[in-house]
């Protein structure tokens, strides 16, 4: 049995476990392997079905570290913060139960966020596909110092919130998308009272990045791919859920709650607007590419109401379309005037040709 005492935890991990026992072994083993010993793993079995909770039960008679939870199926969100309601360690790590982690990830996060008392600590990661086909490496464009509030703005939040302008649309986010490549500081998580939103099942790990970099005042940066995300072929991203255009709507409305919050509402207007835009080519693409059972007519009302949602239209009307790239242009103007037939066609053949 391996274990630690309660005062020698220094970071607790965070994974919510539902339907992953293909993947479950591999990725308690790259956890539990790490260099850095000094840590509790708190898992919270979402409800499993399959052999996920014979697997968890297996890995915590072997290792004290563990802790486990359980609760009916209620989402990621709610496993996550209940998680965090039990958690004792000094620095909190969420990380996802199909993918796995570097031995040495834990160690250098946390030498990093010591050594700079930053607010937090993030790594690059690596996006591979089930047989370990490297996909792409995340590289986050960041410098290897300790960034201060303003530049913490400059290079992380604020492109979190959305792009500047209509011209950034062509460029990539300087940041990681994944949550699960920062290290957090539990006792500033606890003072700003920051939590998952239970009403989002997608985006709800984005909205808790933007409220901690909100509050947050520094952040470390350690150059090194030191998480495999691993893109399942069942994975529910890649699976249609009419929910999602409430998701997006419900979304908007959260963000600007938060920014509202800690005063960036005003500043962060067009930036708001412009991920409303980018939100709205999101839902239309994923209609399209994964709703199959969803009928030609029922795809062009679903698109109408997106489109005259108030919230939607409104940021559209504030964007400038002559900045935007040829293709993106088309689409706006094909947004703005509502034309819903031209849209599902374009998506049609541009689905047919990949």
């Amino acid at each position: 049995m391996i274990g630690v005492k309660a005062l020698d935890i220094d970071i607790s991990i965070i994974v919510p476990v539902y339907n992953v026992a293909k993947y479950l072994q591999k990725s308690l083993e790259s956890i539990l392997s790490q260099t850095k010993k000094e840590f509790e793993l708190i898992i919270v079995n979402d409800g499993s079905t399959d052999d996920s909770p014979v697997i968890l039960n297996e890995f915590a008679k072997r290792d004290n570290r563990i802790k486990m939870l359980n609760q009916k199926n209620s989402g990621v969100s709610v496993a996550r913060n209940k998680g965090l309601s039990v958690a004792t360690g000094k620095y909190i790590l969420f990380l996802d139960a199909d993918d796995y982690i570097e031995n040495d990830m834990l160690q250098k996060l946390y030498d990093a966020i010591e050594v700079s008392k930053a607010d937090a600590a993030i790594c690059d990661h690596i996006e591979e596909t089930e047989e370990g086909v490297v996909l792409k490496c995340f590289y986050n464009n960041l410098p290897t110092y300790k960034m201060n509030k303003d530049e913490l703005n400059q290079k992380v939040l604020y492109d979190l919130i959305g792009y500047a302008n209509e011209a950034n649309l062509k460029k990539c986010t300087p940041i990681s998308g994944s949550l699960c490549t920062i290290l957090f500081r539990k006792d500033f998580i606890k003072k700003e009272g920051i939590l998952f939103s239970s009403e989002l099942f997608r985006a709800e790990d984005l909205l808790f990045k933007i409220e901690y970099f909100c509050a947050a005042q520094s952040i470390i940066a350690v150059k090194k791919p030191l998480y495999h995300y691993v893109r399942r072929r069942d994975s529910a991203t890649m699976s249609y859920n009419p929910r999602i255009f409430q998701n997006s709507k419900k979304y908007l409305a959260l963000l600007g709650k938060i920014l509202l919050k800690y005063g960036y509402l005003d500043e962060c207007k067009k930036r708001v607007n412009i991920k409303a835009f980018t939100l709205i080519t999101f839902m239309l693409d994923y209609l399209c590419k994964y709703g199959k059972k969803v009928s030609f007519i029922q795809k062009r009302e679903i698109i109408l109401r997106v489109l005259y949602e108030k919230e939607f239209s409104a940021a559209l009307s504030k964007i400038n379309g002559y900045k935007l790239s040829f293709i993106q242009l088309l689409r706006f103007i094909c947004y703005k005037n509502k034309l819903a037939t031209i849209i599902l066609l374009y998506h049609k053949l541009k689905y047919w040709r990949a």
